[in-house]
């Protein structure tokens, strides 16, 4: 998947919760399973969250680059190795991290490569 594909895939992904963008956390990483379940406490069974794979780590940067400058997203840029062809996005609620209300920006820095 190229990255107009995952940016459109992603906007009509999100688009029937009808729910603010800043609402959403969009990231890159090579382990997927792990970033949204375990350090982002997404749970398994919530439905407003989805993983795209895409051709590259610079697509999938690229894509984060696109909802968190344009779109206006939470996140957290530039993340990942060049391994990271996942991209992932999950609207935030309470028990997410970072919670809803809560910003990348207020949370402790990333851990190194995703």
């Amino acid at each position: 998947m190229d990255r107009d594909q995952g940016i459109q895939e992603l906007l009509e992904f999100m688009a029937p919760f009808r729910a603010s963008m800043s609402e959403w956390y969009v990231g890159t990483t090579h382990e997927p399973y792990r970033r949204i379940f375990n350090d982002h406490r997404v749970p398994p069974d919530y439905k407003a969250h989805t993983c795209l794979v895409v051709e590259s780590a610079d697509t999938a940067r690229a894509i984060e680059s696109f909802f968190l400058e344009n779109v206006k997203t939470d996140g957290g840029q530039g993340g990942g190795d060049e391994n990271s062809r996942f991209v992932y996005a999950f609207l935030k609620t309470n028990g997410t991290y970072p919670p809803l209300g809560r910003g990348a920006g207020a949370r402790a820095g990333r851990r190194g490569p995703t």
